[in-house]
């Protein structure tokens, strides 16, 4: 019996790590911002967009995070730790590339 107990478990385990590779295969880049500065990147982004997201950044002197995902076939902005306004400049500039131009970016350099 607790054989069985294990074998599901280890099944159990398999399929929440494959849920998590592609649930994470998605985003396309993540970002930390502190005081207005991105201090770290992390991901694929061509870097006219990087730089656009850095002036909204250091207009607005705020701290968070922000991460751009795929989702429904388009690229979409996660910061809920950052205020709403920020979040809507940050969707502006993130719509102005392509979604193709986004998956075939360059990696993000530390």
């Amino acid at each position: 019996m607790p054989d069985r107990w294990f074998s599901l478990f280890l099944l159990l385990a398999f399929f929440g790590w494959v849920l998590w590779r592609v649930a994470s295969s998605r985003v396309l880049f993540s970002l930390v911002v502190q005081h207005g500065k991105i201090v770290k990147a992390k991901g694929r982004a061509p870097g006219e967009l990087l730089h656009d997201l850095a002036d909204v950044f250091g207009r607005a002197r705020c701290s968070g995070r922000a991460t751009v995902r795929i989702r429904s076939g388009r690229a979409e902005v996660d910061a809920a730790s950052l205020p709403d306004n920020v979040v809507q400049q940050l969707r502006n500039v993130v719509g102005r590339f392509p979604l193709p131009r986004l998956r075939t970016a360059p990696a993000i350099r530390s």
